[in-house]
Parts: C-alpha cells; sequence; structure tokens
C-alpha cells in the first residue's frame, strides 16, 4: 500500500495560492480535515486537499472569494501537483 500523501498547513497554502491564515480558518470551519504529525503539526491529507480544491474550482463562483483581511480575491484555482 502507497502512504498517502499530506501537507503542512503553509505547503498547502503555498499550492492554493491563499495565505496559511486562511487554510487554518478553512480547517477550523470544518471545510477541509486535517490531522495532526508526529510532532503535533497540523497535516492536511493530499486526497483532502485536491477535493476541497476540486469542489471550490466547480464551485458557480469558480472558487473566487475575498480574503477576510484585504478583501482582495482570496483564491484562484490551480492545479494540484501529485507527490
Amino acid at each position: 500500500m502507497v502512504p498517502m500523501s499530506h501537507y503542512r498547513v503553509s505547503e498547502a497554502a503555498d499550492l492554493l495560492g491563499v495565505s496559511a491564515d486562511t487554510v487554518r480558518r478553512t480547517i477550523d470551519a470544518g471545510e477541509l480535515d486535517s490531522a495532526r504529525d508526529e510532532s503535533g503539526r497540523v497535516i492536511v491529507p493530499g486526497q483532502a486537499l485536491a477535493q476541497w480544491a476540486q469542489e471550490r474550482a466547480n464551485s458557480p463562483t469558480g472558487g473566487s472569494g475575498t480574503s477576510a483581511r484585504t478583501g482582495s480575491p482570496a483564491w484562484s484555482p490551480r492545479s494540484l501537483p501529485m507527490r
């Protein structure tokens, strides 16, 4: 069995083109699954991240919204690399 990939919050944010705070708020809102690694850091399963991104990309607004902090566009769809 191949181990499932996972991403730290900062890595997930980089892939999605958003801030780490946006990823944390999404996790806190229950919109994105997360777990903790052996060191206690929050991690996001790769499958959950890909599913969340796909859902946003397929939404009527194309996954776009505005940043709670700056009011600028909060997210634009990108391809997630497989690892």
